[in-house]
Parts: C-alpha cells; structure tokens; sequence
C-alpha cells in the first residue's frame, strides 16, 4: 500500500479502507469450498453393499465405487501384488481419512492430504472416510472395509454418506441394516401389532 499524504489524508485512508476489505473478500471467495462450515443433513445408504473385490492372479485391477448412485465414481479401491489393498478418493487421491471408529464425526479437517493413496492390510481392516464430488459441493462419505488374511481380497461391507454438503459425516450412520437386523426388525413389529390387536379385543 501506497503512504497517505496530508493534504489527501482523509480520502486517502478510505480508499486503503475499502482496498482491505477487497482483498479480504477476495480470499474469501479463493478459499477451497470443502472448507467451508455446514449444517449436517441426514445420512444416506451407500449404493454399494458387501461388494467383494478379488485380486488373485490380477493385483491391478481397479474397482470403482459410487456412494449416491449418480454414476460417478467417488472413489476407487486396486491390488498390491498380495500386500494389502490400495485406495483413493476421486476428489484427489489424498482425500481420504484414517483411523475412523463407529459414531465418529469426520470432515474437512480429518481429510489426511499427505499422500496420493493409502494402503490396508488384513490387520488394517475397519472405517475408513472419503470427501467426494456432487455437482461442484464436497460431500463426506465412510465406507467399512474387510481385507482377508492373505491380502488378495476386500469387502467393502457397507457405507453411509452426508447429504449435506460440506457437512460432517457420521461413521455407521445411513448403513444400510444387514438382512438378519431387517427382519429381525420386521419380526418385533410384527409381534407388537400381534399383542396390541389381541389387547384391543380383550377389552372389547
């Protein structure tokens, strides 16, 4: 910034005035979209579902995997000649994050960045978090991943994402409930209406 000298001194202080306050705009609107804070929406279902990757005799291929079904490829899971699996986020190799446990919130600042992909052993099996794209907003999505003891073959057992964008997401939140949990669901329902119907007629 240029000084301000007295004879303009007023008129010069606004305009050094309005100037930051450009500038702060300016790196406002720069700033990376995923970063900015949101309120959380519901959590939806993966549209995958114990989806088995194998890589016996083929360590590279690569299995794409989609988490609203848009079919656009959100993330992506290839071999490692028998040591583990590798995997990456679509949004940029790095967007993933590590570590995650059940009811863990996850976001932006989660995201590891520091690598162009992570690799998962049989002993690294668990949840694992990913920021994908939706028409231009960043999305938070977890995917749980079971690796077998030899290291040829994942299962990405289930998954949920964030509705909201650039909203946190909630690990094990939206998974779709596994066949046994459903129909023990429908089961309990079902014996609930059963004794409330056979209360109703009691009393009449």
């Amino acid at each position: 910034m240029g000084r301000c000298y007295p004879a303009h001194q007023i008129n010069c202080k606004q305009i050094m005035k309005n100037s930051i306050g450009s500038l702060a705009v300016l790196a406002a609107l720069a700033a990376p979209a995923f970063a900015v804070p949101a309120e959380p929406g519901p959590m939806l279902p993966a549209s995958f579902s114990n989806q088995e990757v194998s890589f016996y005799g083929n360590s590279s291929l690569q299995t794409d995997f989609d988490f609203n079904g848009d079919s656009v490829r959100d993330f992506y899971v290839y071999g490692n000649s028998g040591y583990g699996v590798r995997f990456g986020s679509d949004l940029g190799a790095e967007y993933y994050a590590t570590g995650l446990t059940f009811g863990q919130e996850f976001g932006h600042a989660d995201i590891d960045g520091s690598g162009t992909y992570t690799l998962i052993d049989a002993g690294d099996s668990g949840y694992y978090g990913f920021a994908f794209d939706i028409g231009g907003d960043t999305h938070y999505g977890w995917a749980l991943f079971v690796v077998d003891t030899d290291n040829e073959l994942v299962t990405v057992q289930s998954g949920g994402w964030q509705s909201a964008p650039f909203a946190t997401a909630t690990v094990g939140a939206g998974a779709i409930p596994e066949p046994s949990a459903a129909g023990a669901l429908v089961g309990a329902g079902a014996l609930m209406s059963a004794v409330a119907l056979r209360r109703r007629r009691r009393s009449s």
